[in-house]
């Protein structure tokens, strides 16, 4: 899918055609046509942004209904991440918790505020990521059901935290 987008500034209009993957070349060319200043284009490339992660997500979950293990993009310093978009780091899946630009140091596993990791299979219970009620894990061939809202941390395992989870 491509999406075809114009925009006017300083009198010269610019056609450019958007596919997930070139969303962020735009959005930072967007972005430094005033310096990077410019409120109106930062918010106009942080929502192309958004439209085409939502579109990519949409995708991938297409193909994980049909089997196939979705691909999600590699972190990487420097780029925007809306608020819900997923990323490949260290062959891991993270979701972005708030919309940022990556910095180092800002890393998924670093950051428990900016991320959250995503399961590998859904169901399987895994540390790092959040969970609220209703929720259903599995956790060594048992089953669970999320009792109150939290991120899972080592240590917390279903078994070992039962104002969090109950067998189902």
């Amino acid at each position: 899918m491509a999406i075809t987008i114009s925009f006017v500034h300083n009198s010269t209009t610019t056609t450019q055609t958007v596919t997930p993957a070139s969303t962020q070349r735009v959005a930072d060319y967007l972005a430094s046509l005033t310096g990077g200043g410019e409120a109106y284009f930062t918010a106009v490339a942080g929502r192309l942004i958004e439209e085409a992660n939502q579109w990519a997500a949409q995708q991938a979950a297409n193909t994980a209904a049909q089997g196939v293990a979705p691909v999600f993009p590699t972190w990487a310093t420097g780029l925007w991440m809306a608020a819900g978009t997923q990323w490949r780091h260290n062959s891991q899946t993270w979701r972005a918790r708030q919309a940022h630009r990556s910095q180092i140091g800002w890393e998924p596993p670093n950051v428990p505020a900016l991320f959250e990791l995503v399961p590998a299979a859904a169901g399987i219970w895994a540390a790092g990521v959040s969970y609220a009620p209703p929720t259903e894990v599995t956790h060594v061939g048992i089953r669970y059901r999320c009792l109150q809202s939290h991120t899972s941390q080592v240590g917390w395992e279903p078994p070992n935290v039962p104002a969090l989870w109950a067998v189902v």
